[in-house]
């Protein structure tokens, strides 16, 4: 790619997004009988931004309804500070999240998270759920081995509010700031979302990568006697299988 056409693309770019003087780009480029080249600019410019604005208000419906008259001006802002990288729309607004802190939007901020996982989790890759049928058919002195993994169409968020509590709400919903763990996850066609405690959240953070059975149980054990320890795993166990969160990494037979 020569120099020149890079420059003109930088150009095009800083137009779309920020209104950069285009003289250097309206000097070398043409339009034609139809329509000038300035003209032609502002509506690729303007179509530009709104359909980025578009995909931010399919994937973040409940953020955008809570920004209420905000929502158009916020998506519009984030779209020209964080253009798209990608080919592909599917991750584009991964970081709305993060952006929404910096403009302290702080309860808001936390619903784009976990409006965000809830999509990102929609779509991830299937994995075969563990049953408690398959659990039940190992003998006993397996089970401090037993791998324990969650499926992929699932995440652990942490966010500064209880947001699940502003994705439930119809009306207006004063939050006060409360540090929260939320576990995300799909059992097919759906997906769910819920609070975990510090316990549980501890354990899944665990499970997300990968373990055994007889780490989870060391883990808990420095914050539960002995005697509740195994009461308790098996307890966030039959949870998790019943939710179909956790993979079937067993051998057939």
């Amino acid at each position: 790619m020569s120099e020149r056409l890079r420059t003109l693309q930088r150009e095009l770019v800083g137009v779309m997004l920020d209104s950069r003087d285009s003289t250097l780009l309206v000097a070398q480029l043409r339009g034609d009988a139809r329509a000038p080249f300035e003209e032609r600019l502002a509506i690729y410019a303007g179509m530009y931004v709104a359909r980025l604005v578009e995909v931010l208000a399919e994937v973040y419906p409940l953020t955008a309804r809570w920004l209420r008259d905000d929502a158009h001006h916020v998506f519009s802002e984030y779209v020209r500070t964080h253009p798209s990288r990608s080919p592909s729309l599917r991750s584009y607004g991964a970081s709305l999240g993060t952006y929404l802190d910096l403009e302290a939007r702080g309860a808001v901020a936390a619903l784009a998270r976990l409006e965000w996982a809830r999509y990102d989790v929609f779509d991830a890759a299937d994995d075969l759920p563990l049953t408690r049928e398959r659990l039940a058919a190992l003998p006993p002195d397996a089970y401090a081995t037993l791998p324990v993994r969650a499926i992929r169409a699932s995440a652990l968020i942490e966010v500064a509010y209880d947001a699940s509590a502003l994705f439930a709400s119809e009306g207006a919903l004063e939050l006060a700031p409360s540090a929260t763990t939320l576990l995300v996850w799909r059992e097919p066609p759906k997906v769910f979302h819920r609070v975990v405690d510090d316990k549980e959240a501890a354990l899944l953070a665990l499970v997300q990568r990968g373990t055994v059975l007889g780490v989870l149980c060391d883990e808990l054990a420095g914050t539960s006697s002995d005697e509740s320890v195994a009461q308790e795993v098996f307890a966030l166990v039959g949870r998790w299988l019943a939710d179909g969160l956790l993979v079937d990494s067993l051998p057939e037979g």
